[in-house]
C-alpha cells in the first residue's frame, strides 16, 4: 500500500531502509577533492547537485543544490561556479539523459564523466555494496531520505538498476547521489576518466 492505495507491482526498495538509517551523519566535513554528481527528473522540472569525497577507506555526501524549473545554461553555470569555489575532481552525469549539458560541462574543461547504462548497473552495485559495509555517510537530507524511499531496481539480464520509470516518483537526488559516490570510488584507483 501506498496512500492507502494498493499499487500494482510494488517491490522493495533498491536499498533496505536500515542500512540507509545506519549511514545518516554529517555529511561533509572536508570539501577537497569532491565529485559531483548531476541528475534530473523525468519530465525535466527539477535537477539535483550532489557531491561525494573519499574521507580514509569511507565516503561522505550530501545534496548541494535542488533548482526548481532549471534551464541547462542555469545547472552548467552552477557548477561552474562549484568548480571555481572548490577543488572538484569529477563530474558525473547518465549521458543518455543529459547529453546535452554533459557536452556543455566538457566544453568548459571539466572533469566530466558521462556514464552510459552499463556503468551505471556497476554504479548502483558499488553503491549498494558501500551502503551495506558501512562505508557512506549522508547528511540525512529530507529530499534524500524521500528519493531514497521511493527507488526501486529493474534487472537487464544479470545485472540491475535504479529504475526512474519503476521508481515511485521522483529520484534525481538519490541517482544524483550514487553517481557522485561512485566516481569518488572510482577515481581513486588512479587518474581520472574523462569520455
Amino acid at each position: 500500500y501506498r496512500l492507502n492505495q494498493f499499487v500494482s507491482g510494488s517491490r522493495d526498495t533498491w536499498l533496505p531502509p536500515d542500512l540507509f538509517i545506519k549511514a545518516a551523519g554529517q555529511g561533509i566535513k572536508e570539501r577537497d577533492g569532491i565529485v559531483l554528481g548531476i541528475d534530473m527528473t523525468k519530465n525535466f522540472t527539477n535537477c539535483v547537485i550532489a557531491a561525494a569525497v573519499k574521507v580514509g577507506n569511507e565516503y561522505e555526501t550530501e545534496l548541494v543544490a535542488s533548482i526548481v524549473q532549471p534551464t541547462e545554461y542555469e545547472i552548467a553555470d552552477l557548477v561552474i561556479r562549484i568548480c571555481q569555489n572548490y577543488r572538484v575532481i569529477g563530474i558525473a552525469l547518465d549521458d543518455r539523459f543529459l547529453h546535452s549539458l554533459s557536452r556543455r560541462l566538457k566544453a568548459a574543461g571539466l572533469p566530466v564523466w558521462s556514464l552510459w547504462s552499463k556503468e551505471i548497473n556497476t554504479a548502483c552495485g558499488t553503491v549498494y555494496s558501500m551502503f551495506a559495509n558501512g562505508r557512506v555517510t549522508h547528511a540525512n537530507d529530507p529530499l534524500l531520505v524521500l528519493h531514497n524511499s521511493r527507488g526501486l531496481t529493474r534487472y537487464y539480464g544479470e545485472s540491475w538498476q535504479i529504475s526512474r520509470k519503476e521508481s515511485l516518483g521522483d529520484i534525481d537526488a538519490l541517482l544524483a547521489t550514487v553517481f557522485a559516490l561512485y566516481v569518488a570510488a572510482t577515481a581513486e584507483g588512479g587518474g581520472m576518466g574523462v569520455y
